[in-house]
């Protein structure tokens, strides 16, 4: 169970390659805790990530929870008492696909649909730069904070 009087930060793609250190610097670093979704929470990098902040799991600041970014309903209970969410995925467009085809734009979408719904109040994408555009504008519109290059957590 996450600490309730601390801000939470919700993290997608928290067991990539960036997505780790990014973890790991805010449980060592800040007072956040951290939610870290997982479309797959019992596969092998997710469960590392458990075992590296197993006293963190403990101490209620860390938890992984499933998520797809096929399923908004996921999501949206993922992200239930968020202050705010980095995602963090790989694009994987094919050449010559339209970005408003993309699932990456799609799934992008649908993550301020949500943060909005869910009153998220601080939001970092990492993705490619088309795709990013796209999502300030939209978020813009949305009426969430977006800042384009990072994120500065203060508690």
């Amino acid at each position: 169970m996450i600490q309730s009087n601390k801000r939470t930060i919700a993290f997608i793609g928290a067991s990539g390659n960036q997505g780790s250190g990014v973890v790991s610097s805010l449980l060592s670093s800040t007072s956040f805790n951290v939610v870290a979704i997982s479309s797959n929470p019992s596969s092998t990098k997710p469960q590392t990530l458990l075992v590296d902040h197993a006293k963190e799991n403990e101490e209620g600041r860390f938890k992984l929870v499933q998520g797809d970014l096929n399923s908004q309903g996921s999501i949206e209970k993922a992200l239930e008492g968020c202050y705010g969410l980095f995602a963090s995925f790989a694009m994987t467009a094919k050449e010559g696909e339209e970005d408003q085809e993309s699932p990456e734009v799609k799934q992008g979408k649908m993550l301020v649909d949500v943060a909005k719904v869910s009153r998220t109040r601080a939001f970092q994408f990492v993705f490619a730069t088309s795709l990013i555009l796209w999502l300030l504008c939209r978020s813009v519109e949305s009426g969430i904070s977006y800042i384009a290059r990072s994120l500065v957590l203060t508690s």
